[in-house]
């Protein structure tokens, strides 16, 4: 910004080629025009903004569960900015501009509990039934409880259900709620009351 002292261009006020004259605190002052805004042409930046995109799109249907149970692996990050990270990493299949999240590999819960071996999952007439092994563990806890996440195909929000089943019980016979008679992907992981701690998630499968 400078202030005009010629008096010739005194009384021009707006876009002068390169420069714009107005006035302001009683001075004629010019200051250069803003530089025009470039959109990137890059597909290698397209390509990184549309995996952020679809990333943050899919985990934001997470978020109250990555806030309350996804233990961040590096130091420093909040537990979302980590499961961002990763799932961008580790979750998207796909070429662009066709980048997809792949629900068997998103991870919106981040521990070390042990995940045990299921050998039987099945939804009918909205009753589901798991087994699972409960011998040579990874010396689990025989008291961690098992979670159950809801997510419908076109939800917006995903839903943690108690399943109120142990992980020593190695089976589970639980009603999904009516409201759920739609499309939706289902996943299980365990949690531990006694000290906070979480599996990684499990994918059941769409039904």
């Amino acid at each position: 910004m400078a202030r005009l002292d010629n008096s010739i261009l005194k009384g021009l006020r707006g876009k002068v080629g390169e420069i714009i004259i107005y006035e302001a605190y009683g001075q004629t002052l010019v200051r250069a025009r803003p530089g025009k805004y470039k959109k990137t042409k890059s597909i290698p930046l397209q390509i990184q903004r549309q995996r952020l995109t679809v990333v943050q799109k899919f985990l934001k249907c997470f978020r109250h569960l990555i806030k309350r149970f996804y233990q961040p692996e590096t130091e420093g990050k909040t537990a979302y900015g980590d499961a961002v990270s990763w799932n961008m990493k580790n979750a998207l299949i796909g070429q662009y501009p066709d980048l997809m999240v792949d629900p068997a590999k998103v991870r919106f819960v981040n521990g070390a509990l042990p995940v045990p071996a299921f050998t039987h999952i099945s939804l009918v007439n909205n009753m589901l039934n798991l087994t699972w092994v409960t011998t040579n563990d990874l010396h689990g806890d025989a008291h961690d409880v098992l979670q159950v996440v809801v997510l419908p195909v076109n939800g917006s929000v995903a839903n943690d259900l108690d399943a109120l089943a142990r992980r020593a019980d190695g089976q589970l016979c639980m009603n999904i709620p009516e409201y759920f008679n739609v499309p939706k992907h289902l996943w299980v992981f365990f949690y531990s009351v006694r000290t906070g701690k979480v599996s990684q998630p499990v994918y059941l499968g769409l039904f």
